[in-house]
Order: C-alpha cells, then sequence, then structure tokens
C-alpha cells in the first residue's frame, strides 16, 4: 500500500469566499474532533502539509496528511489523504440586474400557487417527489409503490382520455378501476395522505421565499415612509439638526443599513442560485452553470484515475452539494454510455458521497414548477434525469456500493431531505440516507447553516469515512422532533417579523424604550429557548465541537 491514498473533494457552498477558505474551516473541524479520537484505534489525523500537481495545465493544490496510530509501540502511518477543493467561485461569476431580481422572486411566488392550482396530472415529478417522501417509513410500503405505478398510467395516453381533466377525484376514480378490489380503499386513503404531503411540500417552499419577499418589500416600504417622516420633520422644525435624534431617524438609518446588507448577501449568495437555475441556454450566463460542473467533473476524474486512488469520498457543502451531485452522475453517464473497463473501474472508486444543508429539492422544486411545456416534455425530461440509477451507485446488471448521506436541519432554511435524487421508489433505497442533525447556532437561520459541521453525528461519519474508507452504520437516538418541535421553519419568518414589527410599531408613534425592552425581550426568549434545547440535545448526543473542546 506504500505511496496509495484516499481522495477527498470538498465543494464549498455559496458565497464568495477565497480560495481555501472554506476547506480550511472543513478541515479545522476534521482536526477538531481527530483530536478526541482514540489514537490507539481509529488514529488522529497528523503531519499537514500542501502540496500541488497538474491536471491538464492547471496547478492543482491540495492538502495532504497522514492517518496516525500509535498502539502502544511507537506512532505508525496506516495511510495518506488528500483534500482536494472543487473551488468554482471563478466560473460561476456572473451579474443579474434589479429588473431581473424582481421577476425571478415573482416567478418563485407563484409557482407554489400554479403546483396547487393545476390538475392532478400536472408537475409529475413534483408528485412523484412528494410521494417518496411519504414513502420514507411509511407502514404500507408495499401499497406506495402500487400508487406509483397507477400515477405513471394516469399520465399515459389511454386514461388521458379516460379522464381528460387529470383532476385528483379522476385519479381515485381511476385506482377503483383498476386496482384490486381489496386494495382500493387503502390506496385511495394513501392518495389523500400523498395530497397532504404535496400541499405540505408546497407551504415549505412557500414560507421561505415569501418571508425574504415580505421583509425586502417592507425594508423599502419603512426606508420611504421613515424617510419621508424625516423630511417632514426637518421642513417644520425650527432646529434641524435635531431631527436627527427622533424615532423616524432612527429607523430610516437602521433600515437603511440592513437594506445595504440584503444587498449584499443577495450579490453573494443568491447570484450562484441564480446562475445554478439559469434554464435558457440562448443566455450567456448559462455558461457559467455548464463550467461549474465540468470543474467538478474534471477534478474526480483526476482523482479517481489516478492509479495511486484507491477510494474518493466527496463533500459538498451548501449549493455545493448540487454541483457535488450533478459532477458526480454526469461522470457516471458517462462512463456508462462509454462502457469501458477503465472508465467504469475508476468511478466505482468513488463509495461515500456526503452532502451537507442541501438545497437540492429546494432547487427541484422550483425548477419542475417552471416546466409546463406539454405532455411529451414531461416524459422527456423525466427519462432524461440524471439519478441514482447511474454509475457509481448502479451499474448494468448489478448494484453499486456508492451512498450517499444527506445531513439536513429544520432549522435551515435553506436544507431538507433529499428525494429528487431517485426517478422511482425503486431505486436503490439503500443508496440514499436522509440524517437530520442540529447545527450549533440554531435558531438563527444562515448560523445554522454554516455550522453543521460542529455536529458530532455528522463529523463522526465524515471521520470514519475518509480515516477507515468505512461509514459507521447510523445510529437512531430518539428522534428530534419531539425536541425542536415541527414549525421550525417557520423561524425564519418569525424573526423577520419581529424586526421589521418593531421598526413600523417605531413609526407608528409608540414610546422607543417600550419597542426596545419588546424587542429586546423577544430575543431573550428565543436565545433561553435555543439554549435549553441545545442542552437537551447535547445531553443525547454528546457536547458540540468548539475550541473548547
Amino acid at each position: 500500500m506504500a505511496g496509495k491514498h484516499t481522495s477527498v473533494i470538498y465543494f464549498h457552498g455559496v458565497g464568495d469566499p477565497r480560495r481555501h477558505v472554506s476547506l480550511s474551516s472543513f478541515l479545522d473541524y476534521f482536526d477538531l474532533y481527530g483530536q478526541t479520537q482514540d489514537k490507539g484505534g481509529i488514529g488522529r489525523p497528523r503531519t499537514f502539509s500542501y502540496k500541488s500537481e497538474l491536471i491538464g495545465d492547471q496547478i492543482l493544490d491540495f492538502v495532504e496528511f497522514k492517518r496516525v496510530v500509535d498502539t502502544g509501540e511507537g506512532p505508525r502511518v496506516k495511510h495518506t489523504v488528500r483534500v482536494y477543493e472543487a473551488y468554482w467561485v471563478p466560473q460561476a461569476l456572473t451579474r443579474f440586474g434589479p429588473l431581473y431580481l424582481i421577476f425571478w422572486f415573482i416567478g418563485r411566488l407563484l409557482a407554489p400557487v400554479k403546483v396547487i392550482l393545476t390538475s392532478w396530472r400536472s408537475f409529475p415529478s413534483l408528485k412523484l417527489l412528494a410521494l417518496h417522501q411519504l414513502a420514507e417509513g411509511h407502514p404500507r410500503f408495499g401499497h406506495i409503490e402500487k400508487l406509483e405505478r397507477h400515477y405513471r398510467d394516469f399520465e399515459n395516453w389511454e386514461n388521458r382520455t379516460a379522464f381528460p381533466k387529470g383532476r385528483f377525484r379522476e385519479f381515485l376514480k381511476m385506482i377503483a378501476e383498476k386496482a384490486r378490489p381489496q386494495e382500493v380503499r387503502n390506496l385511495q386513503a394513501i392518495a389523500h395522505e400523498w395530497r397532504g404531503a404535496l400541499r405540505l411540500l408546497v407551504l415549505r417552499q412557500f414560507t421561505l421565499v415569501a418571508a425574504v419577499s415580505v421583509a425586502a418589500v417592507w425594508l423599502l416600504a419603512l426606508a420611504a415612509f421613515s424617510g419621508w417622516r424625516v423630511a417632514q420633520q426637518a421642513v417644520s422644525s425650527s432646529a434641524p439638526m435635531s431631527v436627527g435624534f427622533t424615532a423616524p431617524a432612527v429607523v430610516f438609518v437602521v433600515v437603511l443599513v440592513l437594506l445595504l446588507l440584503m444587498g449584499a448577501k443577495l450579490r453573494s449568495y443568491l447570484f450562484d442560485v441564480l446562475a445554478w437555475t439559469m434554464e435558457s441556454e440562448k443566455d450567456e450566463r448559462f455558461a457559467a452553470r455548464q463550467k461549474v460542473v465540468q470543474l467538478g467533473q474534471a477534478l474526480i476524474r483526476h482523482t479517481t484515475s489516478d492509479p495511486e486512488c484507491v477510494s474518493t469520498i466527496i463533500v459538498g457543502h451548501s449549493l455545493g452539494t448540487c454541483i457535488a451531485a450533478e459532477a458526480l452522475l454526469e461522470e457516471g453517464q458517462k462512463a456508462s454510455l462509454g462502457g469501458t473497463p477503465k472508465g467504469l473501474r475508476d468511478i466505482a472508486k468513488v463509495r461515500t458521497v456526503f452532502t451537507v444543508a442541501s438545497p437540492i429539492d429546494r432547487i427541484f422544486f422550483f425548477f419542475q414548477a417552471d416546466a409546463t411545456f406539454s405532455h411529451r416534455y414531461h416524459r422527456l425530461l423525466e427519462e432524461q434525469r440524471i439519478s441514482l440509477g447511474l454509475p457509481p451507485f448502479r451499474f448494468r446488471g448489478f448494484t453499486g456500493r456508492a451512498r450517499l448521506y444527506n445531513f439536513w436541519s429544520r432549522f435551515d432554511p435553506i436544507s431538507s431531505p433529499v428525494f429528487s435524487l431517485r426517478k422511482a421508489i425503486s431505486e436503490r433505497r439503500d443508496a440514499l440516507f436522509n440524517i437530520e442533525v442540529l447545527p450549533r447556532d440554531f435558531p438563527l437561520p444562515l448560523s445554522a447553516h454554516t455550522s453543521y459541521f460542529a455536529d458530532p453525528r455528522l463529523m463522526r461519519m465524515i471521520y470514519h469515512a475518509v480515516m477507515e474508507n468505512a461509514v459507521p452504520s447510523i445510529d437512531a437516538p430518539e428522534p428530534i422532533g419531539p425536541i425542536v418541535g415541527q414549525g421550525a421553519f417557520l423561524i425564519t419568518p418569525m424573526l423577520a417579523a419581529v424586526l421589521l414589527g418593531s421598526g413600523t410599531i417605531l413609526l407608528s408613534g409608540a414610546n422607543p424604550i417600550l419597542v426596545a425592552s419588546g424587542l429586546a425581550g423577544a430575543g431573550f426568549l428565543v436565545t433561553a429557548w435555543a439554549v435549553a434545547k441545545r442542552r437537551r440535545y447535547q445531553a443525547r448526543v454528546g457536547n458540540f465541537l468548539g475550541r473548547s473542546s
């Protein structure tokens, strides 16, 4: 095994991080966790070094460290790990004007409404996504498989003629006519559950976009109104300098700062998402998306084709999970179509994929909600869609060994469980695991989104995969649900309403001291609640990582 190594490819998330900054943060958490491990067992990471190699005519930097184990006879190197960063910022540099942003947000707000108001036959990919979510842990999984087959039959021309309106009632009628008599009642009952699951899915998608949109409009209205009040006071006051200490002036300054911060965040984060969801190939910005995927493919190809690499592990955070999944499956499709033994052996080196704080299903929802062209287009789109039916998850004639572990949190409004990487329930159920964790900095949405790697359950799985090339079995502690509640996706709009509502009340003439006290009280209650929940969680799964650990 001399010279052999494990490769780790890290895909960073949205924003504009400097090269190696996001990677270094991940490695800091990895190293912190490693220092708490048994040096005589799984070992610890040692001798970090920074090296370079060529990928084509480009210089590629990577971090290398050793897995060192000491069983009492002195430290011994077990194997070498190389960590590469899929730094896609330069390829994703795009700009969007204010008008484009406004229409994009309007489109996101209308998308859930379209899904709910159209027939049950419309948006089949989204309907099946909701069904796949419902299937997780459902006691009548076999009936759900049959329900999926009935829904696919609902799309064919025979049933489109027999049930032309495609409504939910017609779907129930078709089940009554086509299903076995003893199964009709159960299938129809599950169909009603399915419709409820779809409505909940749509509500969660709508809540996030609506919260951001309402907050932006509210801020603009507050800025305009408070600015008008300041101007009015300046005109009517005999001492204009005193205007600077009035409530409208304070609100105007605070709102202006918030608008500037929101604009900076939109440029830093949202532009990456817009470029990723670009659909028009006529738009020159569409090329940015292709370049990002191609960069990921080239890096995967580079590591897996190295004869000294024994396995490749992929870790993605935030939007990086979308890029990582598409790049890997595109490479898998390429290897499958190429059919060369070496290409298939190379892609099979990817055994483990970790997606952290992934928006894959949220982006899939909005992308599919825009696809309303025709019945044939839906069928073509679904048939061509990449999924876990491709290498390294499945090869022609046999099942692959690759696994995808998706870590999400209900306190992170961006992440969600991932189901859209399957086109059908029958596609490898043992290839995809959704694991709910509790980021250290919940319940603040953005802080929660960036603090996943502090969760010891998450880092334990990544650490074992990297150090031993084996993922530990998934433990099943007490569900997080009873601890944190089911309405966590409402945290984002609730926090926005508290902040913006305070400004509105202040402008209405309320006592500033009372408003400030109310805001401080709300902040105290949220903080106390978060601390209590964190303590209960830590009592069950262990302390969070940190510099003091």
